[in-house]
């Protein structure tokens, strides 16, 4: 330490040195023990050339932070600590975990305070997400949607399918194996809607699918969250209220397959139908096909039993009838057999009464139509000759009244004839042999005929009166 005389007065300076040093005494000194310290990994920053962890803690309250502090787990306890807290919590460590550990506090001249953290207390961990996960179930069940996608109706055959799941992972290739083998025999139409299915990234990923889907889910029968070949890390996702707020709303039923066999997650509870393996629901979906294909088998062979019963049941009633229908009809031809030879004595003996009758009827007639034809003849001829007479006298009437009708008509002719009109003094103009009747058929300088008794004139017209002017 140094003395300078700063404004007037004699002040102690220190170098950082001594500074950092101090503090390093006063942490040694006040907290010689390592701590059990409960924080929030704000940002974990592992480094695999060196294998160190390098931590960034926080202390919230809501939204706003109260505390923070660096970490680090050195290279030599890190893959002990996350193998161990792996195989407890299921989960790796990452960003947004609540932790407990055990770390003591370092202050270093040159790298500053930071937890020398030794250990992880696995189980606070996951007592934290199992928390969350029960906060997540309770604002399901107080906003009445847990059970809403449960109590949707699966379609008896569901044939189109959305299906979110990675397009490169084994799970999904078994699902699809399967589904190939009945292609021929079931037509089962599917789309995939790639996503990231583990780990903080699957929440937005998973998320931003199903809104794409919802879209659109009026095309599909259901739908299908399937995940393999990734075993049981990072499956916490399945427990965040956004994803499986969206999956218990789902218009249609939603059925998981995401590979794992522990606890179910908060999405497997609110699916419509959770199965631990892709193959598991694709024998789900097969099996719902199988049975209708069997219902119809067993229909068909009960339609085909029943037709066989039906038709030999059928054809022994047609024998029975046939047997009645021969013995009915045999006792009906024997009766009408006998009520015809009754005919034939009663017909015979009839005939013989009436053809006896008539004979007596031709031979009166016979006599009497001998007598009548003459008669008629006689009276035929009487009316012929008066009409023959009538028919004369009306001729002769007749022929006279022409006679004198064609007399008349011949004076008048002999009077109107041309000849005897010029021998009265009169004479015909024509002009183009056609008689002149009006002055304007005619101009002056036309050459006209005048017919008299004996003979014609030829004139020309030098002077034309007309209305006799």
């Amino acid at each position: 330490m140094e003395q300078y005389s700063i404004l007037g007065k004699i002040q102690n300076v220190y170098t950082l040195y001594e500074v950092t040093s101090g503090i390093e005494k006063v942490i040694k000194n006040n907290y010689p023990n390592f701590l059990w310290i409960k924080a929030e990994i704000a940002k974990l920053n592992l480094y695999p050339k060196s294998g160190h962890c390098y931590i960034d803690l926080v202390e919230k309250d809501k939204n706003n932070i109260n505390a923070q502090l660096k970490g680090i787990i050195w290279a030599n306890n890190y893959n002990r600590i996350r193998n161990n807290f792996i195989k407890i919590t299921g989960e790796d460590i990452k960003d947004g975990m609540k932790i407990l550990f055990y770390a003591k506090i370092k202050f270093d001249s040159i790298h500053g305070l930071a937890l020398d953290i030794q250990e992880i207390e696995a189980f606070f961990t996951l007592g934290e997400m199992a928390r969350e996960k029960r906060e997540t179930i309770n604002k399901l069940i107080s906003e009445g949607i847990f059970n809403k996608n449960k109590e949707l109706t699966l379609v008896e055959l569901p044939r189109r399918i959305a299906i979110i799941s990675v397009e490169t992972s084994k799970g999904f290739a078994d699902f699809i194996s399967k589904l190939n083998k009945y292609q021929n025999k079931f037509k089962i139409f599917y789309k995939l809607y790639p996503s990231i299915l583990q780990g903080d990234a699957a929440i937005e990923s998973i998320y931003t699918q199903l809104k794409l889907i919802k879209k659109v889910h009026k095309y599909y029968d259901c739908l299908l969250i399937i995940r393999g070949g990734g075993g049981e890390i990072g499956l916490s996702c399945y427990d965040n209220f956004t994803i499986a707020k969206e999956v218990a709303n789902f218009p249609i039923p939603v059925i998981t397959g995401i590979g794992h066999s522990t606890n179910e997650t908060v999405v497997e509870m609110v699916a419509f139908k959770n199965l631990i393996t892709p193959t598991d629901v694709a024998y789900f979906i097969l099996d719902k096909f199988i049975s209708f294909s069997n219902k119809i088998e067993e229909k068909i062979k009960l339609l085909t039993k029943n037709t066989e019963r039906i038709i030999n049941l059928s054809k022994t009633h047609l024998k029975s009838l046939n047997n009645l229908i021969i013995k009915d009809t045999q006792k009906k031809l024997q009766s009408a057999n006998l009520k015809l030879e009754l005919l034939k004595i009663k017909f015979s003996s009839s005939l013989k009464h009436i053809l006896q009758e008539n004979l007596y009827k031709i031979i009166f007639f016979t006599d009497k139509i001998k007598y009548i034809p003459l008669k008629i003849i006689n009276l035929q001829r009487k009316s012929l000759n008066i009409t023959f007479q009538e028919i004369q006298i009306s001729l002769s009437r007749i022929l006279a009244k022409q006679q004198k009708e064609l007399l008349h008509i011949e004076e008048k002719i002999k009077i109107l004839d041309p000849i005897n009109i010029l021998k009265r003094g009169y004479s015909i103009t024509l002009y183009n042999n056609k008689p002149i009747k009006n002055s304007e058929d005619i101009k002056e300088g036309d050459k006209i005929k005048t017919k008299l008794m004996n003979g014609e004139l030829t004139s020309i017209i030098t002077k034309i009166n007309k209305n006799g002017e």
